[in-house]
């Protein structure tokens, strides 16, 4: 059975290596020893790839999130609005309208012009989801990691064989989490290959 003790709100603040190989991290005082590593940082994997020597080709995509609350129509099913690219996704007690999707590093500020295309999409397309509404909308951005290819970013790293990556999943994260950390378990195991895993392996990139 595998145990993990998760550590919240843990800057990585330096690493050190031994042998070809990652020994520790440091977050703060406190120093953690491990045989194994693995980096599934999201957006933010570049930045501890260069604690790491590594360019990881990862970009973060931004993308915006308008949330209503208790909706005045009822919208059976996921919607997308295929020319605007924006979907729309019931859920209970809301609705939730995304869409965009804007290269701008690690920048979590809102852009008005952003969010205001997205309202116009729905405008045009479901009329009666009320102005009031949109006007009212909870807006928020998150960050996508995206690889040059399209594909993710999954297994050990050339330059370090204690190291292990799970990124670049673009916007199928959570749709790819469960298959994602079963797969690199069996990296770390090294378990008999279920999958060929070339087309995602960071060595593709030179990682």
């Amino acid at each position: 059975m595998w145990v993990a003790d998760l550590i919240y709100n843990a800057k990585v603040d330096s690493v050190s290596f031994e042998n070809g190989m990652l020994k520790s991290v440091k977050a703060g005082i406190t120093e953690y020893e491990a045989d194994e590593f693995v980096v599934a940082t999201g957006s933010w994997s570049p930045v501890i790839g260069n604690q790491l020597g590594l360019k990881i080709p990862v970009q973060a995509g931004k993308g915006y999130s308008l949330t209503i609350v208790n909706p005045k129509v009822q919208i059976p099913l996921p919607v997308i609005l295929e020319d605007a690219k924006v979907a729309i996704t019931p859920l209970p007690g809301f609705l939730r309208i995304a869409g965009t999707m804007e290269i701008a590093g690690l920048d979590l500020s809102i852009n008005q012009l952003r969010v205001e295309g997205i309202k116009e999409a729905v405008r045009q397309n479901i009329p009666q989801i009320e102005e009031s509404e949109l006007a009212e909308a909870k807006v928020w951005a998150g960050l996508r990691p995206c690889t040059p290819d399209g594909l993710p970013i999954i297994g050990k790293t050339e330059k370090w064989k204690n190291l292990t990556l799970a990124t670049g999943h673009a916007m199928l994260g959570i749709s790819m989490a469960a298959v994602t950390g079963k797969l690199v378990e069996g990296i770390i195991s090294k378990e008999e290959k279920q999958v060929d895993l070339n087309a995602v392996s960071p060595m593709r990139f030179g990682v």
